[in-house]
């Protein structure tokens, strides 16, 4: 297995999480229209029109309109539209996105100027005056739970999502987010206790998260076998996406590599951007690019194209992407931890990388990395008490690469403090530890940032430090390292017209 440089934890294909509007695709980059009916529909589409016109209750024309959304054919949705209007149980956020359909208008702004914090602390305010009057909307309860989530107020959402799940115990889209939730708060038993108990068995959007959260606590799936069985089923590609991805992230565990390609590239027939994302991680972890993803390209492509432009060394591109994918998934530790490293250690925009730890750490509160990349910003911003009082909050147990690169980031902060001695000792401790482990681009990274140390502090080790740096990264391909090598050496082009000077 490789190893991601910044941290990137073992990824599973486990449900999004977005507010209700969002996950049926009003933020794809273009405002919704209603166009003359054109062209054939897709097959999942036509299958949400059927389950409607067999069985018309409010979750299957609810079903059926969002897919008229995404398809842009409201005009096969009408009829639907009226029955659901007239119906008391219509969730608020439904209708709000009905009537942003019919207005061809979208009220979600990803890129929006207001931070995280401040959006979610607007929807707060407004899910709970629309609770006030429609307390029974199972929709409205799991928007408020993911707003709660984002500010770190776990109890809360919590309650919230307890609420949602009672009022619509085997509903699609309260299902997935709970699971989603439960997950983020630690509790993954709950989750496949919730998505076992709501029909995993008919729907291969539930069955994608069970195989998916029974490998987070170590678990063969119990329903890997009929997962294998539904793929074979008459389902839409799309609909069979995830769970494809899922099984194949088992094979790929399991060793069995030529199944695990086989479900991978299955897959990819009706992808979203998680099964994506998951593939793309897979190719760039374990099986070293053998699946194409390019043709595949959905909606929210955030994750999978931070990574790509990352590993291409096209930065701005990537931090671009990385703050969508943050701003789409504010409680993702992953998310997170792409975004400030790419502000920190390639922009160099420490308060842009504060601003969104801070909002981070609401939610994943003493999270190791993001702790350490809060450090390291604040080291690079002059505030050294912040990051000394960080530092020392990370525990001695844990990942021994999270652990030595915590040290790297103590060695960085004993040079700015002027203990020189201690720093550098430290630092090449670090080197040492990382290559017994052969870890050598990781040696290569705490190399290169102690020889800009000794640079800046015009040391006499300067061209030890220098030589160590070069050695270590030489013939590196990875697009992070090669750009700190280049500061290297551009810092080192400055130190010698300042000495001939």
């Amino acid at each position: 297995m490789k190893k991601s440089l910044i941290g990137e934890r073992d990824r599973r294909i486990v449900p999004r999480w977005r507010g209700f509007a969002a996950s049926v695709d009003l933020t794809t980059g273009r405002r919704l229209v209603v166009p003359p009916p054109t062209g054939a529909v897709s097959d999942s589409f036509a299958q949400n029109q059927a389950d409607w016109q067999e069985v018309p209750s409010l979750w299957n024309a609810l079903d059926f309109i969002a897919g008229a959304i995404v398809e842009e054919r409201m005009d096969l949705a009408v009829d639907a539209i009226e029955q659901v209007r007239k119906d008391s149980r219509l969730p608020t956020a439904g209708a709000r996105l009905i009537d942003a359909a019919e207005n061809r208008t979208s009220d979600i702004d990803l890129v929006s100027a207001s931070t995280v914090e401040e959006e979610s602390a607007k929807e707060i305010r407004k899910s709970r005056r629309r609770l006030a009057e429609h307390p029974w909307d199972a929709v409205e309860w799991m928007d408020l739970a993911r707003s709660f989530t984002t500010l770190g107020l776990l109890a809360k959402a919590s309650r919230c999502v307890g609420a949602a799940v009672k009022i619509a115990p085997t509903n699609r889209f309260i299902i997935r987010a709970a699971s989603r939730f439960y997950v983020h708060s630690l509790e993954p038993e709950r989750a496949l206790w919730l998505l076992s108990r709501a029909g995993v068995m008919q729907d291969p959007w539930l069955m994608a998260p069970q195989v998916a959260i029974s490998g987070i606590i170590g678990h063969g799936s119990a329903f890997a076998r009929d997962g294998l069985k539904m793929l074979k089923q008459d389902f839409s590609a799309s609909d069979l996406s995830e769970l494809g991805a899922a099984l194949g992230t088992l094979e790929v565990q399991n060793g069995k590599l030529v199944h695990a390609k086989k479900l991978l590239r299955q897959s990819l027939e009706g992808a979203n951007e998680n099964s994506v994302a998951q593939i793309e991680w897979l190719n760039r972890t374990r099986l070293g690019d053998v699946i194409d993803v390019s043709v595949a390209n959905p909606p929210r492509l955030y994750e999978a194209g931070a990574w790509s432009s990352f590993v291409a060394g096209e930065w701005e591109e990537s931090r671009r992407l990385a703050e969508l994918w943050f701003r789409d998934q504010p409680f993702s530790g992953n998310a997170a931890t792409v975004s400030s490293y790419i502000l920190s250690e390639i922009a160099h925009d420490y308060p842009a990388a504060l601003r969104i730890l801070k909002t981070a750490l609401r939610c994943n509160p003493n999270h190791p990395i993001l702790v350490n990349n809060m450090a390291f910003a604040h080291i690079q911003s002059g505030h050294l008490q912040e990051a000394e009082s960080l530092l020392g909050t990370l525990p001695d147990e844990g990942s021994p690469n999270i652990r030595t690169t915590a040290r790297a980031t103590r060695g960085l902060l004993e040079f700015r403090k002027g203990n020189l001695e201690d720093g550098r000792a430290i630092f090449l401790k670090v080197i040492e530890d990382f290559v017994a482990r052969e870890e050598r681009d990781q040696a290569g990274r705490a190399a290169t940032q102690l020889a800009l140390e000794e640079l800046n502090s015009d040391t006499s080790f300067v061209t030890e430090a220098v030589q160590r740096s070069l050695k270590l990264t030489d013939g590196t391909k990875a697009s992070n390292l090669i750009h700190k090598v280049q500061e290297l050496e551009d810092a080192v082009e400055r130190y010698v017209a300042k000495r001939k000077s």
